[in-house]
């Protein structure tokens, strides 16, 4: 398993437009791409800052998804709102510490 983990400062005031396009344009396309298991959205009010964990079966999957044309075409909906460069990563996750149930 792998994660795609992104950090996006965005400006101040506009969580829920972000998330609103998150929500049209990004989630809806995720489901559709080969490898894509989860994704979960963490906001920090205090530094207006997004956290993103993307769950893909594989790294192969994850780099395909990170580095493909479509996902500039989707981060370009949101990307009004963001205060400077998203930072993001592919990691391998090694390890569920505390599972559900």
């Amino acid at each position: 398993m792998y994660a795609i983990v992104a950090r996006f400062k965005i400006k101040d005031g506009t969580h829920d437009q972000v998330l609103g396009a998150f929500r049209e344009h990004i989630a809806p396309a995720l489901k559709g791409e080969h490898g894509f298991v989860r994704n979960s959205v963490a906001y920090d009010a205090d530094r207006c800052t997004l956290h993103i964990f993307q769950e893909w079966e594989t790294k192969e999957d994850a780099d395909a998804h990170a580095s493909g044309p479509e996902e500039a075409e989707r981060l370009s909906h949101i990307a009004e709102y963001f205060n400077g460069e998203p930072e993001m990563a592919v990691c391998g996750v090694s390890s569920v510490l505390t599972p559900r149930g």
